[in-house]
């Protein structure tokens, strides 16, 4: 009896360490049904001392009751927290339903010692001097154990399916989820079979909350629309102001406070009012809000030090779960976008000076000479100044190796290669096909490689370098044009390759020894149209993997017939291809072309950039 009720007592001083624990890791994101689990484990608990030191029938029964609100509504909440962390969607008329049958259940089990609903009779027995309850089951303890297996199984096999077939959950919040789950199940089935050992439910409940403090520090995490909106917040770049749809006013966060410190006057639930331009400001953004005509908007400011801020302001519904309880405003400081598409544009108009300049010299020299030949000639020589064709391209670094041809249809073509070193783990790659031909297509491509390049060099993502090359190009393309650009960076310590593709050719991928084309998502071609969004993908690439990259140039040479190369030709030539290195693709690629198209025309720039990975 010692013995046992130093383990009642322990298991009840773990519970309400594990409470404060709890409160002490509280998040505001935390799901209440995990503060109803450990709020309920410890009342179990006490139960449980209770039916320990019970001396009379009185007192066991008063002592199973309070033992019994965890044995009835900690399986339910327990179960419904695990359907919702693996995302199984259930309908709230059924939660309500087991609710139901859990408090019935409990209702039953309040009519012990009065009625045989749940245990038919209850008494002292005294067996080898030591004290026995003695419970007879009725009906309602049936109903009870089969409510435990169904929610057992239930349990069991959602976290089974979600480790098979649910990607977006962890592996190991569903481990972890299971093992308490057996445990508190299995104390019940042996307590209720044995009555000379000590339950072991408490065991369980101690394990679920151990298990769940370390699940729901994680869920946090997961709960990507929490925690990036919680982070937003808190780096004081977002401001958040809140009205219901009595334009009263709520409350806002700091950084609303600062673009407008009139709110630290206002009262919460005032009405807005329009005696001052704030108010007039509101309530002007929430109307066109609520009429349709529209949501975003943009304020300017001035900060303490006299400087222009500017916010993009966007008006929505405020929801509480799933209820429209009033209006939000939300603004994001967009103060250094707007100075860098300022300084884009004013670099986009010094480009644009620089070639209508060297399209005036071109002029002068065809009038002083043939006007065809020095066009082609001057053209021929900046384009190819323009192109890196020293190789090999970085002789000191061994994790990769790269080459590149252009070969023109005309002395000068719309094709273009670069690649450069953002930094020392990230090299990006660049290959293009500019629209039309000729001087227009050259010039066009100059100004394409170097919007991009520039770009490169401050963003890090290829889609973003790739709509931010597609917002400068559209604003100054007088001549009508578009690129088509496939845009990668590779990741060198990793072998990570992160590329985006506008409406350029699918690339070549080698892996284990064997090219093949790899379909990748296309965009549209960059200069087509404004406020285009491009995505990007990845490929890991392992050591001795390889990519080909090229122009429509290659799959369209054709021959006196007419035909065209084809890919299926370009995958022959790179499976007959008896060496790995770069420059033997391209030039087995090249070879097989000129074979192929037999004394016929170039119709069009045959461009091709071939990069091996051999990581560290």
């Amino acid at each position: 009896m010692v013995l046992s009720s130093i383990y009642y007592y322990g298991v009840f001083s773990i519970s309400i360490l594990l409470l404060f624990v709890y409160v002490f890791l509280w998040h505001k994101y935390f799901d209440v049904k995990l503060t109803c689990i450990f709020t309920l484990v410890p009342i179990s608990c006490l139960g449980y001392i209770f039916a320990e030191k019970a001396i009379n029938v009185r007192e066991a029964i008063i002592a199973t009751k309070i033992t019994y609100i965890g044995g009835c509504f900690l399986q339910y909440l327990i179960l419904i927290y695990i359907l919702e962390l693996c995302t199984i969607e259930v309908d709230k008329w059924i939660k309500i339903m087991l609710f139901g049958l859990c408090m019935s259940l409990y209702l039953s089990i309040l009519t012990i010692g009065n009625r045989p609903y749940y245990y038919s009779s209850i008494t002292f027995d005294y067996v080898d001097g030591k004290r026995k309850l003695v419970r007879e089951y009725g009906p309602m303890h049936t109903v009870f154990q089969r409510m435990v297996f169904a929610f057992l199984i239930i349990g069991v096999c959602t976290i089974i399916y979600s480790y098979l077939r649910k990607k977006q959950m962890s592996k190991l919040t569903v481990i972890l989820m299971i093992i308490p789950y057996l445990v508190t199940v299995a104390g019940y089935i042996i307590g209720s079979k044995r009555d000379d050992v000590v339950e072991l439910t408490p065991i369980g409940y101690l394990m679920f909350e151990i298990t769940y403090l370390i699940i729901a520090y994680r869920v946090v995490l997961y709960n990507v629309n929490d925690s990036v909106i919680e982070s937003m917040v808190q780096n004081g770049d977002t401001g958040l102001i809140s009205f219901d749809y009595k334009y009263r006013y709520l409350g806002s966060n700091t950084t609303a406070k600062k673009i407008f410190p009139k709110l630290k006057e206002l009262t919460i639930d005032s009405p807005l009012e329009q005696d001052y331009e704030d108010g007039k400001r509101f309530l002007h953004w929430i109307k066109c809000f609520s009429t349709g005509e529209k949501s975003e908007f943009v304020y300017t400011c001035h900060d303490e030090k006299g400087e222009s801020k500017f916010y993009n302001v966007n008006v929505g519904d405020l929801f509480d779960g799933r209820t429209n309880r009033g209006y939000i405003i939300t603004f994001y400081d967009d103060t250094d976008k707007r100075k860098y598409i300022e300084l884009l544009d004013n670099y986009n108009e010094q480009l644009v000076i620089e070639v209508e300049e060297k399209t005036k010299k071109i002029e002068a020299i065809m009038e002083e000479r043939k006007k065809a030949e020095a066009e082609l000639e001057l053209a021929s020589s900046i384009q190819e100044s323009a192109l890196p064709n020293v190789f090999p391209a970085f002789p000191d670094r061994n994790e990769f190796e790269l080459y590149a041809i252009m070969n023109p249809a005309k002395e000068v073509g719309g094709d273009f290669y670069d690649f450069f070193l953002i930094d020392d783990d990230h090299l990006c790659m660049v290959i293009a096909d500019v629209s039309g031909k000729g001087v227009p297509a050259s010039l066009f491509m100059m100004t394409s490689k170097t919007t991009i390049d520039n770009v490169a060099m401050l963003e890090s993502s290829p889609e973003e370098i790739l709509t931010k090359a597609n917002e400068a190009i559209c604003a100054n393309n007088k001549m009508d044009m578009f690129v088509t650009v496939w845009l990668g960076i590779l990741e060198i310590s990793t072998g990570k390759l992160t590329a985006a593709n506008a409406g350029h050719e699918y690339p070549f991928i080698m892996k284990n020894g064997k090219f093949e084309v790899f379909k990748d998502k296309h965009g549209m071609a960059v200069g087509v149209m404004d406020g285009i969004k491009y995505k990007e993908y990845t490929v890991d690439l392992s050591p001795g993997d390889c990519i080909l990259v090229y122009t429509d140039g290659v799959a369209e040479a054709n021959n006196k017939k007419k035909e065209l190369f084809g890919i299926e030709r370009i995958q022959d030539a790179l499976d007959s291809c008896k060496s790995n290195d770069c420059k033997d693709i391209i030039t087995k690629v090249r070879t097989d072309i000129d074979e192929f198209a037999d004394g016929a025309t170039q119709f069009d720039d045959i461009t091709m950039l071939c990069m091996k990975y051999f990581g560290n």
